[in-house]
């Protein structure tokens, strides 16, 4: 393989890297809450959790004690990718790791007479993955990919009556991107250097209804509203572009977005120390153009989609609970056959499990969570006959979470 072969190649490669997952495509995916992660985010009609400000904030109505929650979670992911035949004669799988460790939610909530006040700040999307590495070509990427998505807003909700709440937050976002690589390839001693990053601000709101038909039943609505962004603005350097040359630009006007998505959820007493909850949830179809400028990213395109969160609350005791939860996230990704080079499709699977520890003022849960996911990804390589192939991609995630909740 020539050097200029090998430039070529690797730029194709930088296209195929691992990226975070962005809210729109797996919506809702990461742990984030007060007892909902333990539950595989199922909270659409919980109770009495401060992830309520996320999840549904008409149930911030029904709580009588002012209250402090925070939660943090650790996270280790391992990214790999396969292509499916050999193109070219050249196989590009590859294995990527990383791992994030953050707070997931911080809340203030503050109850007085029919009404409820909150506070939160939510870290809805942390994930990064280092290093990919091609042994079948002799090449090493050496770097960092990013994705982070930081919501912090104001909640209220009103109890209408002893059935019935209403509930708004509205929220703050700052979503931030990177994808910094130092490309080698050992046997043309070919280097590469690949930085990109991007942030964007905006805001989004939260609107949600519950009522309480029976006390067995507990029956919830959610509606997200679109991203409305206030700016967004991304950097690039690249050396060598194809004429052999630094390409850079600075503060160049891009664009993120996430579309309207519903949800409703149950939760239904089955036996005196069981509660069963289910989150049905179903984003709209979107599509936007990242930038006019070519290196910034591919257009984005997704389908209408809906998923499913599975959730269980079991009572060992007086001061103990058991929270379980499954969840299929499926991947809004359209059609890959008219996708650009690089799109990635997949379908996640997952569970969680934790340990509620109950006081008098403190509770405290610790769990874990898996999830995995299978899909495809579009591999087109310049220079071969073999284009448009649809290679693997899979994902492990995995990690603990620790919550804590005072009455105040």
């Amino acid at each position: 393989m020539t050097p200029q072969n090998s430039i070529v190649l690797i730029f194709t490669i930088l296209c195929l890297c691992p990226q975070g997952h962005a809210t729109i495509y797996n919506p809702q995916l990461n742990p984030v809450g007060e007892e909902e992660p333990f539950m595989a985010n199922t909270g659409v009609a919980a109770e009495g959790s401060a992830g309520a400000t996320f999840f549904n904030p008409a149930a911030l109505a029904f709580l009588h004690e002012n209250k402090l929650s925070a939660t943090g979670s650790y996270m280790g992911t391992n990214n790999q990718t396969g292509n499916s035949s050999q193109v070219g004669g050249i196989n590009l799988s590859t294995e990527s790791n990383g791992s994030t460790m953050s707070p997931t939610l911080v809340a203030v909530l503050l109850p007085h007479n029919d009404w409820t006040f909150g506070f939160s700040i939510l870290q809805t999307e942390d994930r990064e993955l280092d290093s990919h590495n091609y042994e079948s070509l002799n090449i090493n990427i050496l770097g960092q990919n990013q994705t982070s998505e930081l919501w912090a807003g104001f909640s209220i909700s009103k109890k209408a009556n002893e059935r019935w709440s209403l509930g708004l937050s509205t929220f703050a976002i700052r979503n931030t991107e990177l994808q910094n690589d130092t490309v080698d390839v050992n046997t043309n001693t070919v280097t590469v250097m690949n930085r990109t990053s991007s942030s964007f601000y905006g805001m989004a709101f939260i609107g949600g209804v519950q009522f309480k038909p029976d006390p067995s039943w507990i029956l919830g609505l959610r509606i997200r509203s679109p991203f409305i962004q206030f700016f967004g603005s991304s950097d690039y350097f690249v050396y060598p572009n194809s004429a052999d040359q630094v390409a850079s630009q600075d503060s160049i006007a891009t664009n993120y977005y996430f579309p309207f998505d519903f949800s409703i959820g149950g939760n239904y007493l089955l036996s005196k120390n069981v509660r069963v909850l289910c989150d049905i949830g179903y984003q709209l179809a979107t599509s936007y153009e990242v930038s006019i400028d070519p290196n910034l990213g591919k257009p984005v395109g997704t389908s209408s989609t809906p998923r499913i969160n599975f959730g269980s609350q079991v009572k060992l005791g007086p001061s103990h609970k058991l929270l379980l939860g499954a969840l299929y996230n499926p991947s809004t990704q359209q059609n890959e056959s008219t996708s650009p080079n690089g799109t990635v499709s997949e379908n996640f699977y997952g569970g969680s499990l934790g340990v509620e520890f109950i006081g008098k003022f403190v509770s405290a849960t610790v769990g874990a969570f898996y999830y995995w996911s299978f899909g495809s990804i579009v591999e087109t390589i310049p220079g071969t006959t073999n284009s448009g192939v649809f290679g693997s991609v899979q994902d492990r995630n995995f990690g603990g979470l620790f919550s804590v909740a005072s009455n105040m």
